[in-house]
């Protein structure tokens, strides 16, 4: 009988005990609110944050979250991060206001599309609500936006522990209910 998934983070923004980054200046504003960890871009460019999670990569693990876009630009992306190490090394998965998506690796800065932009039926689109997630079984990583799934990619290794949201050029976009779980084998 297989093993039961076990929950190794859980974060739902009722406050702000683990201590994520809350900034508010000309550039940013980055705040715990009691509807999620709303991240503003107001200047344009690239902001993240993220968390150190201990999930073990020879394990099966799904990383899941909500997200919310409140306002801005449609064109631009904002999502889910993982196996980051800094902001030159990490994996993304983002989705767009009118509704596309991408998944990527960076390394060394350098961006490699994985899963090249597509428009799927399961995004919600402008300012709505979806949830992203991320899932290992054996050797592959799987991909869903709102449990419909959009593609699929061998495993790699990840570049650091950190896990998070990120948010690119001028938008407005509130994070939720970020759950890590693992299965053993």
């Amino acid at each position: 009988m297989p093993n039961a998934p076990t929950t190794i983070f859980e974060e739902h923004f009722n406050n702000n005990n683990r201590g994520w980054p809350e900034i508010s200046n000309n550039n940013a504003q980055f705040a715990v609110t009691n509807n999620g960890y709303v991240i503003e871009s107001r200047t344009g460019g690239w902001w993240f944050a993220s968390k150190p999670i201990a999930i073990n990569q020879d394990e099966d693990f799904k990383i899941e979250c909500s997200l919310k876009k409140i306002v801005g630009v449609d064109n631009f992306g904002y999502g889910l991060i993982w196996g980051l190490k800094n902001d030159k090394n990490y994996y993304h998965f983002v989705i767009t206001g009118e509704g596309r998506f991408v998944i990527s690796r960076v390394r060394e800065g350098n961006i490699t599309d994985i899963i090249p932009w597509a428009t799927p039926n399961s995004i919600n689109r402008f300012n709505s609500t979806n949830k992203l997630t991320v899932e290992k079984k054996g050797d592959k990583l799987q991909f869903f936006i709102n449990d419909s799934f959009v593609g699929k990619i061998k495993f790699e290794p990840f570049f650091g522990n950190r896990v998070g949201f990120s948010v690119w050029n001028k938008q407005t976009i509130s994070f939720n209910d970020l759950i890590v779980t693992t299965h053993s084998k």
